[in-house]
């Protein structure tokens, strides 16, 4: 009833699960460095996904697919082995519930927006996603913003149908940071809860 897969940054695999009594099902892997891109600036560290009883916050039941996500200094993902999109697509992610993005933003901390914009707009995810929760994890030096900076690209961000709850940990209150709550306001017509947290802790 109950079923737990790990898989290191060394590990190829190719699986194919047919257990229809199981109830409570996690599966983790962690990536190697530059082994799967994600957009221009970032790359996927390790990825989670839980469903059944206790697997969304509250032990609310859903699926919780839960993202770590650092960022390149400089423009690296055309270098990376593997998309995101690529490894997104053999996920069970129809009935996602919950999804949590853990960004360690570097030194282009404030270009984040970008990258969650490109995850939300993957259709099974975009569709799906109940609960937002970002946990931004901030460098201690951040790049000054250039002219070719993500963060100067238009910013369209699709209809986010199911989305009921946005948390953000680690917000400063920057004016682009209430910019993109907006977006996530007029794009969600449920959304009924918006949190935001000054520290992001450890």
């Amino acid at each position: 009833r109950w079923c737990f897969l790990s898989l290191g940054p060394q590990v190829s695999a190719s699986l194919n699960i047919s257990a229809p009594m199981v109830e409570q099902f996690s599966w983790e892997c962690k990536y190697a460095y530059m082994a799967t891109g994600i957009g221009e600036l970032w790359q996927l560290t390790r990825l989670s996904l839980k469903t059944g009883e206790g697997a969304v916050t509250n032990d609310v039941d859903g699926t919780c697919l839960s993202l770590h996500i650092s960022a390149y200094n400089t423009s690296r993902a055309t270098e990376a082995e593997h998309t995101f999109e690529q490894e997104i697509q053999n996920l069970p992610v129809g009935d996602l519930c919950t999804l949590e993005l853990h960004l360690s933003l570097g030194q282009t901390g404030h270009a984040w927006r970008s990258i969650v914009l490109h995850i939300l707009g993957i259709q099974s995810i975009r569709i799906a996603t109940q609960r937002l929760k970002l946990v931004l994890r901030r460098s201690e030096v951040e790049g000054a913003c250039t002219a070719d900076c993500p963060c100067h690209e238009p910013m369209q961000i699709p209809s986010l149908v199911n989305l009921q709850e946005v948390e953000i940990k680690g917000f400063r209150g920057d004016g682009y940071e209430f910019e993109f709550l907006q977006m996530v306001s007029g794009a969600a017509p449920l959304l009924e809860k918006t949190t935001t947290i000054r520290s992001a802790g450890n």
